[in-house]
């Protein structure tokens, strides 16, 4: 789906000279006038709507921008162009109007089945028809993704990888992801095991066009879909992308991690601190001595970054704590006194070390490896 921002006047009662910003079908953000628009989102293009196609139609860098080619379209590039180019470029040259999909759908490229997903979509979520279009086009492609992964799960003579199978999983995030939020939505359902229906979108109204599923409304897919798209290897997109949102995530644990090593490192800056031993043992583990009814105990635990609860000594102090641990606790041996800043600045090198592994990773190219076995559970609706 198209990401660009988009904005429309908001002419609301009292709210005259707003503008509402889209991101894709969801309004994201307002603004005030239309520089505040530009100043703000200067890839801000106006919603393609008939109040204000006369109004942009002499702004040619905007339409020029929207549609990425001149306007209007010439017959080979209105011919090959998608459903959402084809209703811009007819738009704005006057020549339909709002249920044009509706009275002659193949002009926009779309079947019969299709024109009654955008219909029935947009009558649901009250989204402009051109989001509504772009929802489709997006949808549709998702949907022969998320049904050729089911082919290859399923087929006796193909292989379902490990690699497919969290493919799989991003394609399905994709799918939730592209209508969250929408009115008149709940959500995605989604029954790999269902050759019926793998997926489709549960509407508030019930509104289904698979009544023995219930309350779900699918895509219609060509026939042509999905054995075209098992020539190549899409998958490997998807997968590579839901590895890297996984690396990405326990990146910025570690960036959070080891910059909470640099605050500690960073404490004794300009400051003369006479406890500054800590001792560590051959676990990773720092030794505390605190009191419990009075009582005198010790234990060893793995520190956290602001090395909090840690008993910090003094040079002696920290020589007799060892002696006495090598004794008491000789399973835990070696134990090793670190002066706290040097042991803080050693965490954050290490951070960064596996910082920059993860990264060199996330930039490798990632091949489906391994093989599941798929088998159906009685009543399961989303796979592994």
């Amino acid at each position: 789906m198209e990401r660009t921002y988009y904005f429309k006047a908001d002419r609301r009662e009292g709210r005259e000279g707003y503008y509402d910003i889209y991101k894709g079908p969801k309004v994201i953000d307002h603004a005030v006038t239309f520089d505040d628009v530009i100043g703000r989102y200067p890839d801000a293009i106006p919603v393609p709507w008939q109040v204000t196609y006369q109004e942009i139609a002499h702004r040619f860098d905007l339409w020029d921008a929207y549609c990425r080619r001149t306007m209007p379209l010439t017959k080979e590039q209105f011919d090959e162009g998608s459903p959402a180019d084809r209703l811009t470029s007819m738009m704005y040259q006057g020549g339909t109007d709002k249920d044009v999909f509706k009275d002659n759908p193949r002009k926009l490229g779309l079947n019969g089945e299709q024109a009654e997903w955008v219909w029935s979509v947009q009558h649901a979520t009250k989204m402009d028809l051109h989001h509504a279009i772009e929802l489709h086009e997006h949808m549709a492609d998702l949907t022969a993704k998320h049904f050729a992964l089911h082919v290859i799960a399923h087929h006796p003579d193909k292989r379902l990888t490990t690699g497919h199978s969290i493919a799989w999983g991003q394609v399905e995030k994709d799918m939730s992801e592209a209508v969250d939020g929408l009115d008149g939505i709940t959500g995605m359902v989604f029954r790999r095991w269902d050759v019926v229906a793998t997926s489709g979108i549960k509407f508030d109204s019930g509104l289904t066009n698979v009544p023995s599923v219930g309350g779900v409304y699918t895509m219609c897919l060509d026939d042509d879909v999905v054995p075209n798209l098992l020539k190549e290897p899409f998958w490997t997109e998807y997968e590579t992308r839901a590895r890297n949102a996984s690396i990405t995530e326990t990146i910025k644990t570690l960036q959070a991690t080891r910059d909470e090593w640099s605050r500690t490192a960073a404490r004794s800056d300009n400051k003369l601190i006479g406890e500054r031993n800590i001792i560590i043992d051959a676990h990773c583990r720092a030794f505390t001595q605190y009191s419990e009814d009075g009582k005198p105990m010790i234990k060893l635990e793995l520190p956290n970054a602001s090395l909090t609860g840690v008993s910090h000594m003094d040079a002696a102090n920290a020589e007799k704590a060892k002696a006495f641990l090598e004794s008491s606790v000789p399973d835990a041996a070696p134990f090793v006194i670190w002066d706290f800043e040097t042991y803080a600045k050693n965490e954050v090198a290490t951070n960064n070390r596996l910082i920059d592994q993860l990264k060199q990773r996330a930039s490798m190219d990632v091949e489906p490896v391994g093989s599941i076995a798929v088998a159906a559970p009685a009543d399961e609706l989303a796979g592994p």
